[in-house]
Formats: structure tokens, C-alpha cells, sequence
């Protein structure tokens, strides 16, 4: 995961994902996001 902004200023709202990895990873990701919704990090 990297912050959408390292690919410009339209991108600082988001955050990028590589799809490089095994499917059984992106999934866990997915879990962990969606476990943490509305969680302030910073």
C-alpha cells in the first residue's frame, strides 16, 4: 500500500494497491481495511 499523492495532488485521497501479490494477500488487505473503516492514523 502507498499513498495515491506520490502520484500527484488529484491522488491525495486515495491510497494504491499493488495487485502483485498473491490473490489470498489482497484479500487479507481487503479484510483488514474494512475492520479498520473510520479509523483516524496519523
Amino acid at each position: 500500500m502507498t499513498p495515491g499523492e506520490i502520484f500527484g495532488s488529484n491522488g491525495k485521497p486515495y491510497m494504491r494497491a499493488s495487485l502483485c501479490v498473491p490473490v489470498e494477500k489482497i484479500k487479507e488487505a481487503y479484510r483488514r481495511i474494512e475492520e479498520n473503516k473510520g479509523l483516524v492514523f496519523g
